[in-house]
């Protein structure tokens, strides 16, 4: 049994901002060797000056400034109504801040004008996984091209479905590449671990996890902490029921 408050703390998503400068330190992005495949044609169509917005907005993401991200964003679909890209950039923001059926839209209307915009299969499975549609999440992963495919973020959103479906060899599967391709500052990846765990009945590895979880915290979760000191209280013959 995973506890909820574990699994409440993954909503949200360690998710990319998709860039189109194509910064190479944004710890975020596919591989090296996969960057110069990011922009489709159909995003090579956009004006330059639609672009230049959609940077901005990304930017203003990242420094946590919702007005400026607001205009910007209004500024580059005024240029271009059709601009897929930037609906995928406004998902990711929606869904991180847990508006989900606001970026669930956002991402279906992407993909709805061009079908293969990078990062719109990942932000879509996210948005499946964090409405607890996870069947739906599963297909849209299945279904991933690379290099979406390879990245990180989509082994996570694997594992998050795996773990929602109650599908145990693939949650320790996902979980675990997640965790080894994860950069570390994605904490949430121990946490995605612990829950595949916990539904294995592997209770002092899942203790584990969570441990590594709150010793890389600047303020430990309290709910964290609640839910170790349950599951080392709890007894061995109900663990492994």
């Amino acid at each position: 049994m995973i506890d909820p408050r574990v699994y409440a703390l993954l909503l949200p998503l360690c998710l990319a901002l998709p860039s189109h400068a194509q910064d190479r330190n944004d710890r975020n992005l596919p591989t090296q060797a996969n960057l110069g495949t990011m922009i489709s044609v159909t995003g090579l169509r956009v004006p330059q000056k639609a672009w230049e917005h959609y940077d901005r907005a990304r930017a203003a993401v990242l420094a946590g400034n919702e007005s400026d991200f607001t205009r910007e964003s209004s500024a580059a679909l005024k240029i271009e109504p059709n601009f897929a890209a930037l609906y995928v950039l406004r998902a990711t923001h929606e869904i991180r801040l847990n508006r989900l059926q606001p970026g669930l839209d956002d991402v279906l209307t992407a993909r709805r004008i061009e079908p293969d915009v990078v990062w719109s299969g990942v932000t879509l499975a996210s948005a499946y996984n964090s409405l607890h549609r996870y069947v739906e999440a599963y297909f849209v992963l299945a279904n991933l091209r690379a290099p979406e495919s390879t990245t990180w973020q989509a082994a996570y959103e694997a594992a998050r479905s795996a773990t929602g479906r109650a599908d145990v060899e693939d949650a320790l599967h996902w979980s675990a590449l997640t965790l080894k391709l994860a950069p570390p500052s994605c904490l949430e990846a121990h946490l995605l671990r612990s829950n595949a765990l916990q539904l294995a009945h592997r209770r002092p590895e899942a203790v584990h996890e969570l441990r590594l979880y709150v010793a890389a915290q600047t303020r430990p979760n309290p709910e964290i902490l609640s839910v170790i000191t349950a599951l080392e209280r709890e007894p061995p013959e109900l663990a492994s029921n």
